[in-house]
């Protein structure tokens, strides 16, 4: 970010605690204040955010908007403000594991799969019913915590960026909107995206979840976005000769390079994968389709 970490500052009231994370736009840490009772985690923006008025009125905007997303499956957004050279805002702490840390060490079968895409696609559908698309469906921003021995999934991340008009601020400051591995086509190709874009994306984490690889070979940065655009996925199939084939259609239907040829909705996608789980027998709804599960099994 601003290559000194912020441990053990005081930022607008707020002591700032361990780094969580990082990206293009900023750092996230574990932060605590007088006037709360649990600790937050605090998003710092990188300084020449705060000192460009164009975002700082789009921050303004945009952050109000973010904030008045309220559903069970999506962090919220409690506080945000500018304090000296950074602006900021804080969200829930999620006290568990991302999906990106969950698939390093585990595999997923088509049921245990649906627990994580069951909330993540009716958080996207009600952002999506407020007019807000997420542009970074992937698996370190889905988050996973355990309330009283069960599964609780949070979508992360539905921060700035988010709605078109922040976008020419955005890459004036050379900051990313997406992830190249998880970009649907048309956002590879620098067309605004719709709702489809974020079906796409989860379609290749719901990939990626069964098959423990991404659809497509990738190797370096560049062919990382052109993949999508050039390159057709491999279907489940390929590598999986066993793997259900209705559960092969739906997944590979959202991986359409034509938009309109994607399901119409995030629900449609999540009713579809549903439904062919009914459809499979109790040995193919537990079966583990990992690449990896078959070759160290």
């Amino acid at each position: 970010m601003d290559n000194q970490p912020l441990t053990g500052q005081i930022l607008d009231g707020y002591n700032i605690g361990r780094l969580i994370g990082g990206g293009a736009m900023g750092e996230v840490y574990e932060a605590t204040h007088a006037t709360l009772s649990e600790s937050v985690a605090i998003k710092i923006l990188r300084k020449e955010f705060a000192s460009n008025e164009n975002f700082r009125l789009r921050f303004e905007r945009e952050i109000r908007l973010m904030k008045s997303l309220r559903h069970d499956n999506i962090i919220p957004i409690y506080h945000h403000g500018r304090a000296g050279d950074h602006l900021y805002f804080t969200m829930k702490l999620i006290q568990g594991p991302t999906l990106f840390n969950m698939m390093q060490h585990q595999y997923f079968s088509p049921i245990s799969a649906w627990e994580i895409l069951r909330p993540i696609s009716e958080g996207l559908a009600y952002g999506h019913g407020m007019g807000i698309i997420h542009r970074d469906v992937k698996p370190s921003n889905i988050f996973v915590e355990y309330r009283e021995g069960k599964l609780h999934v949070y979508l992360g991340d539905y921060g700035l960026g988010k709605a078109p008009d922040v976008d020419d601020t955005l890459t004036h400051f050379g900051v990313p909107i997406g992830t190249p591995e998880y970009m649907a086509p048309e956002a590879a190709l620098g067309d605004k995206p719709d709702f489809r874009a974020d079906i796409y994306s989860l379609c290749v984490v719901t990939y990626e979840m069964l098959l423990g690889r991404l659809p497509f070979r990738i190797d370096s940065n560049q062919p990382k976005v052109l993949a999508h655009v050039n390159f057709s996925p491999l279907a489940p199939s390929y590598f999986r000769s066993d793997f259900p084939r209705g559960l092969e259609q739906v997944i590979m239907r959202g991986l359409e390079k034509y938009k309109d040829n994607r399901h119409p909705s995030v629900m449609y996608f999540g009713n579809e994968y549903y439904r062919v789980l009914l459809e499979l027998s109790e040995e193919e709804r537990n079966t583990l389709y990992s690449v990896q599960a078959a070759r160290f099994g």
